[in-house]
């Protein structure tokens, strides 16, 4: 049942600040609690403009919190900490030009370094809060006609499980999209098919073997590979990457330490791309939205790359002015979050990662198996993890997809050049 404004209860309008949130918060326990508050609250887009939109202040209870945390109730509205950031600023005044460049926004930034700082530091029910916020601000904002991407792995799995709490409470239903890359652990596959009808299933129109032999191999990560792409093809902006130049063609030290120990791929006896990715999943996924008018909402989080961590501070978490608009509700979260989750809330998720357990050294949570479920052959990264990587780990538990992927897939020669184990 729709809420009635009521006289006794005044509309309260928010900034964005989590000052004016608490009192919002404060003032709704004063009036009770079994009744939620109309609420204004701004929303900062990517080019700078404020949207205003009414909407409530949900009092809900999305997870069963007998395990510890307190009852979630409160839904915090605004896109970001402060709405009127995205506005272009004047030029700094003398005594702000000696700040730490984390602490100033960018022009075309909705955040700053120290702003994603401070998301990432808040608390597991805080971050819950915030996340099924933005599911619903995004959610509502396309009248409920979006969907989630759900890949089996841990973060769309806590992802996919907020999203259906928040459907479920007004109602309604956001559906589930799998992509059937043919990449996926055979556990991945039967954990997504115990959704039943709840997961829309999609396939790529090429397989990774017909992507690697047309455009290369996914080495080292998607901006390394795009680099060695572009520069094979002769893109000037690629080549001086590689040579750590910077756009204006000087000697950059942050490029030349990402880009120019990649050099020698250059000589590379195979092909090497970004292409990947979007062959396999993003051309389904833009063919399903435009067939079906569906908007994105994904588990991607700003700590896991360069490449995310930009995107975010751009446009936060609801990308709605973006070429393609899509969500990212869980972009402050980090790896302890989506472990703390399916631990406190006993979430079930593939057989891959193991047991959930706490590190007597550091103190933080793991996985006693897998750290990730990605797609099987992917090379992004490897040569960063610890022994046992991915492909030795794979050798042990699926040996039939090993040989394949080292023997038919030529892996093998990809990773012997590199000089990774496997």
């Amino acid at each position: 049942m729709p809420f009635q404004n009521s006289p006794k209860r005044p509309k309260i309008v928010l900034n964005g600040s989590h000052s004016s949130l608490r009192w919002a918060a404060q003032r709704s326990r004063v009036h009770g609690t079994q009744r939620p508050m109309p609420v204004l609250h701004s929303a900062c887009t990517a080019r700078g403009s404020v949207v205003i939109t009414e909407t409530r202040l949900m009092i809900l209870q999305p997870l069963n919190c007998a395990a510890g945390l307190r009852e979630t109730k409160f839904y915090t509205m605004p896109s970001g900490i402060k709405a009127q950031r995205a506005v272009k600023k004047p030029k700094s005044a003398p005594d702000e030009q000696s700040q730490s460049s984390s602490s100033v926004l960018k022009e075309g930034y909705c955040f700053t370094r120290d702003d994603l700082k401070y998301l990432q530091s808040l608390s597991l029910q805080e971050k819950v809060q915030k996340t099924q916020a933005k599911i619903l601000e995004w959610a509502r904002h396309w009248d409920w006609n979006v969907y989630v991407s759900f890949s089996g792995g841990k973060d769309s799995t806590v992802l996919w499980d907020m999203a259906r709490r928040v459907g479920k409470s007004f109602r309604k239903k956001i559906p589930g999209v799998f992509i059937d890359t043919g990449l996926e652990y055979p556990e991945i596959r039967e954990f997504v098919r115990s959704f039943g009808e709840e997961i829309i299933w999609l396939k790529p129109e090429k397989t990774f073997k017909q992507v690697v032999e047309e455009h290369g191999y996914p080495v080292i990560s998607k901006d390394i590979s795009g680099a060695v792409c572009g520069a094979r093809r002769g893109a000037a902006s690629s080549v001086r990457k590689l040579e750590g130049l910077s756009t204006a063609g000087l000697p950059d030290d942050y490029i030349a330490r990402r880009y120019a120990k990649y050099k020698y791929l250059l000589d590379a006896p195979f092909k090497i791309s970004d292409y990947c990715c979007m062959e396999l999943k993003k051309k389904p996924a833009q063919k399903f939205e435009k067939e079906t008018g569906r908007k994105c909402i994904t588990g991607m989080m700003a700590y896991e790359s360069i490449r995310r961590r930009v995107a975010y501070l751009r446009h936060g978490c609801n990308a709605f002015d973006s070429a393609r608009p899509i969500s990212h509700p869980m972009g402050f979260w980090k790896e302890q979050d989506v472990l703390e989750y399916l631990s406190t809330f006993d979430i079930p998720y593939v057989s891959l990662y193991g047991e959930i357990v706490r590190d007597p050294k550091s103190g933080k949570l793991r996985m006693t198996m897998l750290d990730r479920t990605g797609c099987v052959f992917c090379m992004f990264g490897v040569q960063n993890e610890k022994h046992p990587n991915r492909f030795q780990l794979l050798k042990q538990t699926h040996p039939k997809l090993y040989r394949y992927c080292m023997g038919s897939l030529g892996c093998r020669k990809v990773l012997d050049y590199i000089k990774t184990e496997y």
